[in-house]
């Protein structure tokens, strides 16, 4: 049996535009942590890591964007879509209490 997980988060009946990476996404049943017996034990403390690190890099990078076509990403063949790398553009922001 084989589960694949990548499918599971691009449900077309469970998520709007599911193909496209949206941070405001309102509505978002993801299955990244697992699901019932099998979720993540550490899953809130990630959840809380990537809220404070999103945070701060919105905070200080305002004009991030993709530099290179979203087509143009490559992602491993695995079991899960992870992005082999992500090349980003942005003009850096003042750094707050360094």
């Amino acid at each position: 049996m084989f589960i694949s997980w990548v499918s599971a988060n691009r449900d077309e009946a469970v998520f709007d535009d599911p193909h496209r990476f949206r941070l405001d996404r309102p509505h978002n049943r993801h299955l990244s942590f697992g699901a019932g017996p099998h979720r993540c034990a550490g899953s809130h403390l990630a959840r809380l890591n990537l809220r404070i690190a999103l945070g701060e890099l919105v905070h200080r990078l305002r004009d991030v964007e993709l530099d290179l076509p979203v087509e143009d990403i490559e992602f491993h063949s695995a079991f899960n879509r992870v992005p082999l790398r992500v090349p980003i553009r942005f003009t850096p922001g003042t750094r707050v209490g360094a």
